[in-house]
């Protein structure tokens, strides 16, 4: 609450101030007011018609209020100026989910975490996907994969035992978070 009184201070002062108007849009998204999401967003992208955040975050809005199509149509416009962005591939594929289309969801998931591997929302996608077509072996194989890959990350450790647990796996899922605590003491 404090850091929106503190936004919207700064955009009284200069209601051009860009950090400002997208750090509002993204408490806003946070609070699930999307309508508040929504307009801020358009206002922002009236005095910078070109910026790809303010686009992504008016996807977002019309994502969450289950307004597929505007979502899709900017998600597009977004990924064709930069077809690596993370946080659209990300947000194009949590809306294939929402409209249960799995094998369209895979291949931006796939890709976001191609591009940023520090961020596990990709992979977490691509697991979710498997979760969701009653597949935890798959979801859970998906991530001990990553794990081998790279087993000096305890992230991806904590999110293997979380998968574990999630598919019933709880010796294993224990066994996991036990080989990580000492990291998060």
């Amino acid at each position: 609450e404090q850091a929106r009184q503190h936004f919207e201070a700064a955009l009284k002062l200069r209601p051009d101030y860009m950090p400002a108007r997208l750090a509002l849009t993204q408490l806003a998204l946070r609070r699930g007011d999307n309508d508040a999401a929504l307009k801020m967003s358009q206002e922002t992208l009236k005095m910078s018609p070109n910026s790809g955040v303010s686009t992504l975050l008016e996807a977002a809005a019309y994502l969450r209020k289950g307004q597929f199509d505007e979502s899709r149509d900017l998600l597009d416009k977004v990924l064709k100026v930069n077809p690596n962005q993370a946080d659209t591939l990300l947000e194009l594929g949590v809306l294939n989910i929402m409209q249960k289309r799995y094998k369209e969801a895979e291949e931006p998931f796939r890709k976001a975490y191609a591009v940023d591997p520090s961020n596990l929302r990709g992979l977490l996608g691509l697991a979710e996907l498997q979760f969701l077509q009653k597949q935890p072996e798959k979801a859970i194989q998906i991530i001990a994969d990553e794990v081998n890959k790279q087993p000096q990350r305890p992230d991806l450790k904590r999110e293997l035992a979380n998968a574990e647990a999630r598919g019933g796996k709880y010796d294993k899922a224990l066994e996991h978070f036990q080989s990580i605590l000492d990291r998060y003491k």
